[in-house]
Order: C-alpha cells, then structure tokens, then sequence
C-alpha cells in the first residue's frame, strides 16, 4: 500500500493507493492542516480495510508552494516513513501538475506544445515552470506577476495553462491566446504522485526537503533562487505620423544611404505600408521595420535598430510584428534583402525560416555590393508556425535574464 500526500497548494489531497484500488481526499489546506492531516490518513487507511503498519511507502508533494503547508507534509511524511521503516517518494507540485496534464499531448497544438504550469505564490505572484508535452523542461519555476500574466502567457501562443493561478481574477485581461486546462487539474493530486511512486523506488526519508523556491532579499540579490519575470523594457508598437522625425533618424544612423525624408512621408501615407516602432519605458524609439503589401507577398523594405540595442532580440521581435501584419492582411508570403556582408541578418532570417532565393548583382549602390534575395514561402506551413512559436517563447524567456 502507497500513502501519498500533497499539501503545498491551498486544495491539499491525501491518497492511499492498494493494489489496483485508489482511494483520495481533497480538503483546504489552510484548515488546521498540522492537527488533521494524521486524522485524514488513518481515516483512508481504515477505509481500505488496512492498518498503518501495511503501508510500504510514502510519497509527498514537496513545493513549491504554501510554505506552511509544504513544511507540514513533507514532515509529516518524513516522520510517517522513518517510523514505518519505508522509502519516501518525494515529488515536485509543478511536476505533478505536468504529469496530470500529460494526456493533453495529442490536442490540436500537437506533441511538443508548451505547458505553463502554474501554483501560487505570494498573494500577487505565481510559480511558473515551462515545459513540453513532450517532457522537456523549458525553464522555471518563474515568478510571474498576475499583472504581467496575460504578456507572460501570449508569448507562447496555443501553450496549455495548468493550474488554478491562471483563473485568478487578479489576471488583467483575458487568456484568449493560450488555452486553459481543465479545473480539475488546478492542484497537485495525491492521487496522480501515488501512482507516480508505484513506479519509483524512493529512498531514505531524511534526504527529503521542502523545496522552499523563494530565498531572502540579500540572496535575491546575489542572484539565488526563482527569478521575477519582466516584460522586455522595449516594446513594439503600430507607427503613427508622429514617428517620422524617429524613423529618419534611424536611417541616417544604421544606413550608409539613408531614405530621403519625402520618401519616407510618401511612403508613411502609401495604403500598402506598415510600420512598426520599437519604443523604450521613457519613449526613446530604439528601432522601426516595414513592410510592403504587394499582390500576393508582404516585402519587408526595411529593419533598422539603434546600435546600442542590438543582439537584444528587437530586430527579432520587428520581424515577428511584420509577421503578425502580414498574417492579419491575409498575405501567406514574404521576402525582402539583405546586404551580403551582413551575417547577423543571415543568422535572424534563417531561423525565422527564410530560404534562399537568388543574389541581386550590385544591388546596393552606395558600395557596389551584392543584395541576397530570400522568400518565406508560407506563413501557415505546420513547420514554421512551430518554429516561430519556439521562438518568440525563447524572447519572452530571454527577457527576465
């Protein structure tokens, strides 16, 4: 017989698992857990028709979570298996979660779609870890704030969001770009951890401790445990008229033959541009890109980002925003070209996806150099779509290091 407890959620659940036959209870946790979580136990057990002495392991969620209430059941199961002589199991809440919504696999954002799982934290927090269907940890646990929830979550557009954290009304805004799992995943489940430790050997009950996420203000600082996530401090935004001093001031300074300014005001009011602005906190614009709507593709004439914010991910997030307007104009194709000599635009478009398509022969004239040519072909390929979405989960990761 399996005894398995999980404590470190507000819903707390004890379970006994008997050969085939599981039997489980779900209570509050805040309900004075110290002095009747003994009780619940015996309770099951003599509800199994068993005693105490016939329990051959103990298995217990340890954290993160409640602090009080991790402390409490991974002590009590501490002190259930050295009595009893028995191995302790111990698991993760954030595990658990995973573990219980791992028959999602098969849903319509295939095998290796994100899971944001999710318990609470302190009253305006929450711990997340990001995984994979396919049981690859992304990352975490994460502090994420309700405030920054919906951000957070749009990041990884289709991602499945486990557990009760994600239907907190302190979430300023709908959750339409994620999908929610079904309530009755919102908590740890004894259940699923004793079925977990039938299959896993456990070891000596001592070796088992709280995994207490949260550190002390000097350690934070020093950088140990969960990190708080944050927007990136630059973000993007559609272009108004207002942005052409901006978006002159960018040409002269990341091109050797900047747009002339009646071009680009031309350009500003042309039905078949759009632009977007990469904006700072205090209003600095730090980058801008466009793209030309022509017949059946979206070219991109343009990408620029001020020095100083380069290799931070804005020239990536231009694109995806050119990428998002394309797809919204109903444009399946895109193209555009870059500068021979210029690797880091290589790197970028091959991993957005970008194929060769061809050299234009001294097409920039300024130098003389070569111009290479690449189109991505479709916009709603399976692939891509999977590609882009891993990426844009690598900026929003990227943005609380």
């Amino acid at each position: 017989m399996i005894l398995a407890l999980s404590t470190s959620c507000r819903i707390a659940s004890v379970a006994v698992l008997d050969g085939g036959s599981v039997r489980v209870e779900h209570f509050e946790s805040r309900q004075a857990l110290a002095r009747t979580l003994m009780s619940r136990v015996d309770r099951l057990v003599r509800e199994a028709g068993r005693e105490r002495a016939a329990i051959e392991r103990v298995a217990v969620d340890r954290g993160p979570g409640s602090f009080t209430g991790t402390r409490i059941g991974v002590s009590t199961a501490r002190a259930l298996a050295s009595a009893l002589g028995v191995p302790l199991v111990a698991a993760t809440s954030l595990g658990l979660l995973a573990r219980q919504s791992s028959c999602a696999s098969d849903s319509a954002a295939g095998p290796d779609r994100f899971l944001l799982v999710a318990v609470e934290s302190k009253s305006d927090e929450m711990f997340v870890s990001v995984r994979r269907t396919n049981g690859r940890d992304e990352a975490g646990p994460l502090l994420v704030r309700y405030a920054d929830a919906v951000e957070f979550a749009n990041a990884f557009g289709g991602a499945l969001a486990v557990g009760a954290p994600w239907r907190s009304e302190l979430i300023p805004a709908p959750l339409d770009q994620i999908e929610l799992a079904p309530s009755g995943w919102d908590y740890p489940d004894a259940a699923t951890l004793a079925s977990l430790a039938r299959d896993t050997a456990g070891g000596d009950p001592r070796a088992v401790v709280p995994l207490y996420v949260r550190v002390s203000q000097p350690e934070a600082i020093e950088g140990h445990g969960p990190r708080l996530w944050a927007p990136s401090p630059v973000r993007i935004r559609q272009a108004t008229p207002d942005d052409l001093d901006a978006v002159l001031r960018l040409e002269k300074l990341c091109f050797l033959s900047p747009w002339p300014r009646g071009d680009i005001a031309r350009d500003f009011s042309r039905p078949g541009s759009h632009y977007v602005m990469a904006q700072t906190a205090d209003g600095t614009v730090v980058g801008y890109g466009v793209v030309w709507f022509v017949f059946d593709r979206g070219h991109v004439a343009s990408v620029a980002v001020d020095p100083e914010y380069r290799r931070h991910g804005v020239g990536t997030r231009l694109m995806f925003a050119l990428l998002d307007a394309c797809v919204a104009r109903g444009v399946d194709r895109m193209s555009l070209e870059y500068r021979e000599s210029n690797t880091a635009a290589a790197v970028l478009y091959e991993k957005l996806g970008f194929e060769y398509e061809g050299v234009r022969q001294g097409y920039y004239a300024d130098t003389g150099e070569d111009a290479i040519a690449v189109v991505l072909p479709s916009l709603d390929d399976p692939g891509i779509r999977d590609r882009h979405r891993a990426l844009r989960a690598a900026l929003a990761l990227k943005a609380h290091e």
